[in-house]
């Protein structure tokens, strides 16, 4: 599959081969700067999978719901 996707193509699936194909792009870009390039999501999504996996018992496919608190 191609980041383009196709009929039938979850968010998930077009981030993990936009992810896979193309590492380096940028993924977020703030204050005209590259924040986070795909590789780096990558990368940090499955190390938070890890952890809900060891600490939580999470299994692939499950469904949960991450907070994340706005300091500025």
């Amino acid at each position: 599959m191609t980041a383009t996707g196709t009929a039938g193509s979850t968010i998930p699936d077009l981030l993990r081969a936009r992810c896979q194909e193309q590492p380096e792009r940028a993924a977020i870009i703030m204050d005209g700067t590259v924040s986070l390039t795909f590789g780096d999501w990558e990368r940090r999504s499955s190390a938070v999978a890890g952890v809900l996996h060891q600490a939580k018992d999470v299994k692939r496919g499950q469904c949960v719901g991450l907070f994340f608190d706005n300091h500025e």
